[in-house]
């Protein structure tokens, strides 16, 4: 329906009407002519206002409360309606009702569009890492090439074993001083259980050190983010109607994600701290 073309035309009509000379005014086929053009321009805004993309089922059901159920109207036929039926609903009788439900409309749709994107932001949020630089102690930068020669001249032209992590290469640090001590030191390291020997060569173990370690970094853009979308949030709450358990739901979400971010930092720097 071209609202914006009957606007006009109704406005011309008026100024015919009502050039009219005053005597008519008080004929009841005047006052009938010049109440169903008000009529009209009564109606159109409300025409435009219920064609917001914005409307849905649930508030044209919300319009036939406050109007005491005197209109029954739904999307399908609302979009077949005529004029002639349309001005018969008497919506033009609530046109404060219907335009207060229309705003509501349209929060509604804000608040639905809202929840979206941060279903969209949480669900696909990468975290950056950086990688780890593992500071190795004068130890054991110094066991390194003492178990590198004291191989060689063991061994002869036998390889010498990799070392695959700093464990092992503490393990096979301590077995080379005692095998050099002497036979009595050899005795006592016999005595020991085979797992612990044995623990700083578990090449292809659970427990191997890879010697790569990643880290949560730059955290800062993540929590301003979350205490965005928290403040966001917490305005909706006010207008939220239908989607008030999805905001409260969306809340405890992001409260989760924020306390798991900080127990995630803490733990990190206590172990850099540690390590």
């Amino acid at each position: 329906m071209n609202t914006k073309f009957l606007r006009e035309e109704t406005n011309k009509q008026l100024d015919i009407v009502r050039a009219l000379p005053e005597d008519v005014f008080t004929w009841d086929v005047y006052m009938g002519l010049h109440e169903s053009i008000t009529t009209i321009q009564a109606c159109l805004p409300l025409i435009d206002d219920l064609s917001n993309p914005a409307m849905r089922t649930r508030h044209l059901k919300l319009l036939v409360r406050v109007t005491g159920g005197a209109v029954n109207i739904d999307n399908d036929t609302l979009k077949r309606m005529t004029l002639k039926e349309f001005i018969g609903l008497g919506l033009q009788k609530h046109i404060d009702d219907v335009r207060a439900i229309v705003q509501k409309a349209v929060k509604d749709l804000a608040i639905d569009q809202s929840l979206k994107t941060y279903d969209e932001i949480w669900t696909s949020k990468l975290f950056k890492l950086r990688l780890h630089t593992r500071v190795r102690t004068e130890q054991e930068l110094v066991a390194a090439p003492d178990q590198h020669s004291e191989s060689q001249s063991e061994g002869g032209s036998q390889p010498p074993l990799p070392i695959t992590s700093r464990s092992q290469a503490r393990t096979t640090s301590r077995i080379s001083n005692q095998s050099s001590t002497g036979k009595n030191k050899r005795s006592s390291i016999a005595s020991l259980p085979s797992s612990l020997l044995n623990l700083g060569q578990m090449k292809d173990s659970v427990i191997k050190d890879t010697g790569q370690i990643f880290l949560l970094n730059k955290s800062g853009p993540i929590f301003e983010e979350l205490e965005n979308h928290q403040v966001a949030l917490q305005a909706m709450q006010s207008s939220a109607g239908s989607f008030l358990d999805d905001i409260i739901k969306w809340q405890k979400k992001l409260q989760q994600i924020e306390a798991v971010l900080v127990m995630w930092l803490e733990v990190q720097d206590k172990w850099i701290e540690l390590e």
